[in-house]
């Protein structure tokens, strides 16, 4: 055995390990709200997650019927019964949107529904304020586009994700188990 077929094996693991960690991980409790619907197939859930998403309010963005997938477009501002922030007049915060994602997984008889709400907050400002103000001399050389003078503000505002809406999550999950003729007692937690 050659001393360069030990390093050639190693680097084949290394790089099948990280391209094996690059995979987007299963759904978990611990990200999403997740309810069991005993008895029931995933297509019937995706129909109805479908169906209560735009009811809501929330448009389909992107779909896979095969992987059991629903994402939503972002929507600002309240919407439908699912929001459960507090929106005062007097609130620091700016303007926020949610992104929904709806998983349903299938197995053995037992299915469960996965959703997960984003809330997500303007930072153009901060953005902004914070790009030139750590600059290395005061000497104005940055270009229009530097100055963001070519672009839009649409095109300069930046979404970062703040946390989740619990509530409103529970509330989505258990319209699609009721829209699909779920039982209460044949959904769990």
């Amino acid at each position: 055995m050659s001393p360069k077929k030990p390093c050639v094996f190693f680097s084949i693991v290394v790089i099948g390990m990280t391209l094996a960690s690059c995979a987007e991980p299963a759904p978990s409790p611990l990200d999403y709200t997740v309810r069991r619907a005993t008895g029931v197939a995933s297509s019937p859930l995706l129909e109805s997650a479908e169906i209560v998403l735009t009811q809501l309010g929330y448009p389909i963005a992107k779909r896979d019927p095969a992987a059991g997938w629903l994402l939503s477009e972002p929507v600002e501002g309240e919407v439908g019964a699912t929001s459960s922030g507090h929106r005062g007049g007097l609130s620091s915060r700016p303007s926020g949107r949610r992104v929904v994602d709806v998983r349903i997984q299938d197995g053995d008889g037992l299915s469960k529904v996965f959703c997960r709400v984003t809330i997500q907050e303007q930072t153009s400002r901060a953005h902004q304020m914070f790009s030139s103000a750590y600059a290395r001399d005061d000497v104005p050389n940055d270009t229009a586009i530097d100055r963001d003078a070519a672009t839009t503000k649409e095109q300069n505002t930046v979404w970062e994700p703040v946390g989740r809406d619990k509530s409103a999550e529970r509330i989505i999950v258990q319209a699609i188990l009721d829209r699909a003729g779920v039982p209460a007692s044949a959904g769990g937690d």
